[in-house]
């Protein structure tokens, strides 16, 4: 028996509202928080950080704290960059003979 639309849409709205009770109470598990960002993602909600936000001071937080490391990053987080560092170990590696 196939899902309808209907009920599929129901299943949605019940597990969103139920993860959302659980952030708010508190209660939510590492694992509730998991299982909204997939719901976040598969949906394709995605925000930009406004002045004022939560997710504008969590955002600022990160930017401090990869500030303050230690130890720097040794390959960055970007695609472009990581592109580089490995063309570069590669070459490096090439002309050592390794």
């Amino acid at each position: 028996m196939a899902a309808t639309s209907e009920v599929l849409g129901k299943l949605h709205d019940v597990l969103t509202e139920q993860l959302l009770q659980r952030i708010e109470s508190g209660e939510a598990t590492a694992a509730d928080m998991a299982v909204a960002r997939g719901l976040l993602k598969d949906n394709h909600i995605t925000c930009i950080p406004a002045e004022s936000t939560a997710i504008s001071a969590l955002e600022q937080k990160l930017k401090e704290r990869e500030q303050n490391r230690k130890f720097p990053r040794l390959v960055s987080s970007k695609p472009d960059e990581v592109a580089a560092d490995v063309q570069e170990a590669a070459q490096f590696m090439v002309s050592h003979g390794s």
